[in-house]
């Protein structure tokens, strides 16, 4: 330990400052710990650009990283500023001249190369501050293309790492109480964060710079219907969206149709959609409930698809979202195209009986009885001769196509194979007769055509997954469906699903179920419905991750509804309830200037705690010298000698308790706390002391005039 008196001659920051550095328990980490601490923060943001970027962003931060290694394995010198100014200028024309990347993707192309070439520049405190700063923008500039729960974990764990790394670079310590700080900082910023996401406002729409299409968009449902597209769907695991239905709303599973986009193109099997259109044969009102039809709303959390249509029970009449519109066909469209997570509301006419929609009955559109340019003399036959036997009305067409096909050996299949004759269509109906649902709904609605019936092709999902713990549907992109419509004078569009006259199962099963039986190749029906029974009700490890997927299904929806689905229609009904709504359009001002008051005022209390509550050495230093100075003063007024500015501690107790022998217990018990407290004695507790020194000094009551 330090000569007590040498240590008090000091001034009272070199003493704490040298206090500090004698009691610090193990060595100060090496350069290499703090750079490659800032190598893994980095590493760790720049991971979700692999699914953002080309591949060529994460291979430079790769190089880049490599390099930085080599030249610390080596001993070599750092690239100078020529060449790391050649090496930004290259980048920056590759990503202008040669990738041509959109608005958000050129930005993250730029700050990856920033993050990447300041790698081959770390040397001192000042550029490891940079370098984190950057790692900050890189690893939250993930949430212009995804909000998903699974990344916002991930993020937060990399915020973590990357406030460790600069701590570790600022302060020289080791990697646990480096650790320890890091999270002391992060939570200190969580009431901020929460009270300014709250009452922050809202900005609708997006950010001029990152108005591209987002990479993390599904490739799901299209607009055309071309043989074979939708059968790739089948193999998507991925979700498509998430329905909630009221409780006091009950669909049955053949209900469960999810009108999408409508094709009203005819080209054989290939159907494709007309120019949008709005549709005003739609009612402003959803009306009510009864005579077959039932009204059912529901709250849809639609995954990003790079398109603009928005899917919804069959058939949706009124949305209350706003940018929707109902399009030519009866689909519900955004003005935008949806490039990130949509929420939206929508009430649905579900029909329990044949009961047309207000206006439906108007003579329908030339445009639902074009047919191909080319059509083979046999599919001619086959519908025209189904119009020449019809004797009572269109009806009788429908169920002669149905016929046909539940009669005629046709199989549905998940592999139905290409089709590349120059009459697809007419090898499908009378050769092959292997198809998906697309091939039916494109073949039955081609062959109403033929016959003189109006129809269209409809493309969505059918059925779903029902998740328990959350109440909700999930519908996968496996779960992609087609079928047709057809227009009946006096009843006006019907929907007609030529699939199910196939393979009935996978309508009334869903397509999770009976893709599973499909597999199972050759088994009796007893032996079929004990492995579905299977399937759907797992034991042991599947049940356990039947039930983990199910939970954080749930999580992930919660996430999209609270926080995602957070929006300025929400903060506006959230400052209303707060009083907020009778200041007109300073309602947002208020609420921010409320905010930010409160989280200050939560900051402050928060630094004051933790003032009172943890070990600060600077702070209790300034505390000990305080409490000692008033002592020496009162040993003045009491008439003792006055402490010289070089005389420490143990030679002014010596003196002081030869002039005021009276006190010397006092005065000895006094010097003792400090001196244990100050220099820190293994076996004294440093708050301990500081309060026993406080207590010491206030009971110190010498007699005046007792001096030798």
């Amino acid at each position: 330990m330090p000569d007590a008196n040498a240590m008090v001659a000091m001034s009272p920051h070199a003493a704490t400052r040298a206090t500090s550095a004698a009691s610090r328990p193990g060595k100060p980490p090496s350069p290499g710990r703090a750079l490659t601490w800032m190598s893994i923060s980095l590493m760790l943001a720049v991971f979700p650009t692999f699914f953002y970027l080309p591949l060529w962003g994460p291979l430079f931060f790769a190089a880049c990283a490599t390099w930085r290694w080599w030249i610390e394995r080596r001993g070599l010198a750092l690239p100078n500023k020529w060449m790391r100014a050649a090496l930004f200028s290259g980048a920056c024309i590759f990503i202008v001249a040669v990738q041509r990347l959109d608005g958000s993707t050129s930005a993250l192309a730029f700050l990856l190369v920033l993050v990447s070439l300041k790698l081959l520049e770390l040397q001192n405190r000042r550029d490891y501050i940079v370098t984190a700063l950057l790692g900050y923008f890189l690893v939250l500039s993930g949430f212009f293309f995804n909000q998903s729960l699974l990344l916002a974990l991930y993020t937060l764990t990399a915020l973590v790492v990357n406030t460790l790394a600069l701590t570790m670079a600022c302060g020289a310590a080791p990697a646990r109480p480096s650790l320890r700080l890091a999270l002391s900082l992060c939570a200190q910023t969580i009431p901020i964060v929460v009270i300014l996401f709250i009452f922050f406002p809202r900005i609708e729409g997006q950010f001029l710079l990152f108005s591209g299409r987002s990479r993390t968009a599904q490739a799901g449902m299209s607009d055309r219907l071309n043989p074979g597209e939708m059968a790739r769907l089948a193999e998507n695991e991925d979700t498509a969206f998430r329905a909630e239905i009221p409780g006091e709303f009950t669909v049955t599973p053949r209900e469960l149709y999810w009108r999408g986009p409508v094709l009203a193109q005819c080209n054989g099997l290939a159907w494709s959609a007309v120019p949008l259109q709005l549709d005003p044969t739609l009612p402003p009102a959803p009306g009510e409930s009864g005579n077959g039809v039932k009204l059912v709303p529901q709250r849809i959390t639609l995954e990003p698809h790079q398109n603009r249509w928005l899917f919804a029970l069959d058939r949706p009449i009124a949305s209350a979202t706003k940018d929707t519109f109902f399009a030519s066909g009866g689909s519900l469209e955004h003005r935008r195209p949806v490039l990130h997570k949509l929420l939206y509301n929508v009430t649905s006419r579900v029909a329990t009986s044949a009961s047309p929609l207000p206006g439906e009955l108007a003579p329908v559109s030339a445009r639902y009885l074009q047919l191909p340019r080319t059509l083979s003399p046999r599919v001619r036959a086959l519908g025209e001769g189904w119009r020449r036997a019809v004797k009572r009305g269109d009806g009788e067409v429908v169920v002669a196509a149905l016929e046909y096909f539940r009669a005629n050996n046709f199989a549905y299949t998940l592999a139905p194979g290409e089709y590349p004759g120059a009459d697809p269509l007419d090898d499908f109906l009378f050769n092959r007769r292997r198809g998906f649902c697309e091939h039916f709904a494109a073949a039955f609605s081609t062959l109403m055509r033929v016959a003189g019936v109006p129809s269209r092709v409809i493309c969505g999902y059918q059925g779903g997954r029902l998740n328990w713990l959350g109440s909700h549907l999930t519908i996968l992109q496996s779960d992609a469906h087609a079928w047709s419509e057809v227009w009946l004078a006096g009843r006006g569009w019907v929907r007609v699903d030529p699939t199910a006259m196939v393979a009935p199962e996978r309508v009334s099963l869903g397509a999770e179920s009976f893709n599973a039986l499909a597999q199972l190749g050759t088994l009796s029906a007893t032996e079929r419905l004990r492995e579905l029974f299977r399937l759907n009700n797992p034991s042991g490890i599947r049940w356990a991750m039947k039930n983990f997927s199910m939970a954080w299904d749930t999580l992930d929806l919660q996430w999209n509804l609270r926080v995602i689905g957070y929006n300025f229609d929400a903060q506006g009904d959230m400052l209303r309830d707060l009083g907020f709504g009778r200041f007109g359009i300073f309602g947002g001002a208020m609420g921010l200037l409320l905010g930010l008051g409160i989280g200050t005022g939560m900051f402050a209390l928060f630094l004051y705690l933790r003032s009172r509550s943890i070990e600060r050495p600077g702070a209790r230093a300034g505390a000990l010298q305080k409490i000692y100075g008033r002592f020496c003063r009162a040993v003045a007024r009491a008439g003792g000698p006055e402490r010289a500015p070089h005389e420490g501690p143990l030679d002014f107790a010596a003196r002081a308790s030869l002039a005021l022998p009276a006190s010397a217990a006092p005065i000895a018990q006094i010097t003792r706390l400090y001196v244990d407290t100050h220099y820190r004695r293994p076996d004294t507790d440093p708050e301990a002391g500081v309060r026993a020194l406080r207590n010491a000094q206030r009971a110190f009551r010498p007699p005046r005039g007792n001096a030798r």
